[in-house]
């Protein structure tokens, strides 16, 4: 299906009052790969357990997974007639399929998803921590403690459980691929306990990457922007569904099948040297926040960079570098090998191409123009993409500016390479 052939806004006004959200009742139908995907051995011999596989990117990963040759365990929350389609499709692969209903915030349905993928399958090479939960809020009022407490519950704390319970049983050529979102890195006020969350994925990702690489094991996060799954119409006004994804560049919401590619490279073989990475499937939205600094182009700017975070280096909240450097690619670059997790940009210097905090390349633009509101699908994170959980290693070339740290007075900050956090 080419893309001027998927649908795009506007869409019938619709609302689903349970969460996470049912297919059957979506308008359009969202595609999963039923009739498209094809399969090449990619994951033969393989089992995976797939979170909130019974809709949406969950079910479009599960079968790709099958199609690919691996066995699926999938989880679910109460949607059983999704959940059966997904497994139907799965065996129709000719692969295994297995269905664990049940709330992942309890203890008890947490350890049986693993164990239960170990009695089946015997063997555990890929885990997708795909279910989420998210709710918009049109204030902070709005949330109570316990809706908070869902939130990261499902988001967070059922992800770091599954992980830790399955990389027991997990040998080296194993993956972990955790579903973030744009909600990361560009926060939806209106989602700010779910995009709160989003961030720590990435962050825990980054982290984990680290800790399972002598073990042979990688984790990677896959970044979805807008994309169409039952969770948009059970927990957006239907307003908002009507003009759901044409906010971004390709002006539509993605298709669940259209994630299933980058969850797959992630779990083959194929990315054995990939491991902290985020994949952002996003319909041409940008995970990076330096966007207006890249519209100016003068010859010469001093920025003030305020990095929090700078790993194994500077473990203090916050430092200052004056950096002069020929706008471009050398700077956004340099920010990412440095490992900033976070990183703003404050002028301090005069830049001509920048008025009252504008770019003068794009007059009138706003961060809120900007910014991408996030999707995430029933048992999935959908609609999400965040940046990088892992910092680009080495440090960028090119351009001739200089690198002046107060805090070192003088001195170029240690390399991405040689001890920062990476």
């Amino acid at each position: 299906m080419s893309d001027t052939q998927r649908p795009a806004p506007s869409f019938p006004e619709q609302q689903q009052d349970h969460t996470p959200g049912r297919t059957a009742d979506m308008n359009p139908q969202p595609d999963h790969g039923e009739k498209t995907y094809e399969g090449s051995g990619r994951l033969a011999g393989k089992a995976a357990i797939v979170t909130g596989g019974d809709s949406g990117i969950g079910r479009a990963v599960a079968i790709a997974f099958a199609r690919e040759g691996a066995d699926v365990l999938i989880a679910y929350l109460d949607e059983d007639d999704d959940a059966r389609e997904t497994a139907r499709c799965v065996e129709d692969a000719g692969r295994k399929a297995v269905l664990v209903g049940g709330d992942i915030r309890d203890r008890k349905h947490r350890d049986a998803i693993v164990d239960k993928a170990i009695e089946a399958f015997g063997r555990l090479d890929v885990v997708v921590n795909n279910a989420a939960y998210q709710m918009s809020y049109p204030s902070l009022d709005a949330i109570s403690d316990e809706e908070w407490d869902k939130t990261f519950d499902t988001n967070i704390g059922a992800m770091f459980r599954i992980t830790r319970a399955a990389v027991r049983h997990m040998k080296p050529g194993g993956a972990i691929i955790n579903t973030s979102s744009i909600n990361a890195d560009h926060p939806n006020p209106g989602l700010i306990a779910y995009a709160t969350t989003k961030g720590a994925i990435q962050n825990f990702t980054g982290g984990l990457a680290q800790l399972l690489a002598e073990k042979g094991i990688r984790a990677n996060c896959v970044a979805p922007g807008p994309i169409w799954t039952p969770l948009i119409p059970s927990t957006m006004p239907a307003d908002k569904v009507e003009q759901f994804g044409k906010q971004v560049p390709m002006k539509r919401p993605g298709q669940p099948a259209e994630l299933a590619a980058a969850y797959v490279m992630l779990a083959s073989d194929e990315a054995s040297y990939i491991s902290g990475a985020t994949i952002a499937v996003t319909g041409g939205a940008p995970i990076i926040q330096v966007v207006e600094l890249m519209a100016a182009w003068p010859p010469a700017l001093t920025y003030e960079v305020r990095a929090v975070g700078f790993h194994n280096v500077i473990r203090e909240s916050a430092m200052k570098i004056d950096v002069s450097v020929k706008l471009g690619a050398a700077l956004v670059s340099g920010c990412l090998a440095l490992g900033f997790a976070q990183a703003g940009f404050a002028q301090t210097g005069t830049n001509p191409s920048m008025q009252n905090g504008k770019s003068a390349a794009q007059p009138g633009a706003s961060q809120e123009e900007s910014r991408t509101p996030d999707t995430t699908s029933a048992n999935n994170a959908n609609g999400n993409v965040g940046e990088s959980g892992g910092a680009t290693n080495g440090v960028a070339g090119g351009g001739n500016g200089k690198t002046t740290n107060k805090r070192f007075k003088g001195a170029t900050p240690p390399r991405a390479g040689s001890g920062a956090g990476q």
